[in-house]
């Protein structure tokens, strides 16, 4: 009797644990994030709003150069088209993502860029971080940063603590 509880308490709890890791493998799916991700570059390049407007949080934040903003300053941001892209890219092959919470992924990634923004020369690559959640059922990015990547780094080179 006892071997049979034991065993039964074992196929339970393997059983959860399969639950749970498949219940995680439901997050985000990485290209769909990367898509939104590519879309709000582009109209960053366009000085294009309405992207904004449909794929950030309503409590959105992001910090860069400008400091921090709010949904609203970052739209507003956009809008004033201070910008001039020439060119912009993400490099597929450092793109990761990590559930943080139930609804909630971190989408981390290294770009690239050729732009200058109120006469500032932007830095030409960026360590990129985006923390999307689920808001009304679509995915939201709630918070972007991004930090300038030093000279000399090898593309996708990650140091380890």
């Amino acid at each position: 009797m006892r071997r049979a509880l034991v065993t039964l308490a074992v196929l339970l709890v393997s059983c959860l644990l399969v639950f749970a890791q498949a219940d995680k493998s439901k997050g985000a799916d990485k290209s769909a994030l990367l898509n939104i991700e590519k879309q709000l570059w582009k109209a960053w390049e366009q000085g294009d709003t309405k992207p904004f407007e449909q794929h950030l949080a309503s409590n959105a934040m992001s910090i860069g150069a400008s400091g921090i903003m709010d949904r609203s300053a970052s739209i507003r941001d956009i809008g004033k088209k201070e910008c001039e892209v020439k060119s912009w890219s993400i490099d597929e092959a450092t793109v990761r993502t990590e559930m943080i919470a139930k609804d909630t992924t971190l989408l981390i990634y290294k770009g690239m860029q050729d732009a200058t923004c109120s006469g500032q020369k932007a830095p030409p690559t960026v360590w990129a971080s985006s923390i999307y959640k689920k808001e009304g059922g679509q995915w939201k990015t709630f918070w972007h940063q991004e930090t300038p990547a030093m000279e000399g780094m090898a593309a996708g080179e990650t140091k380890k603590p």
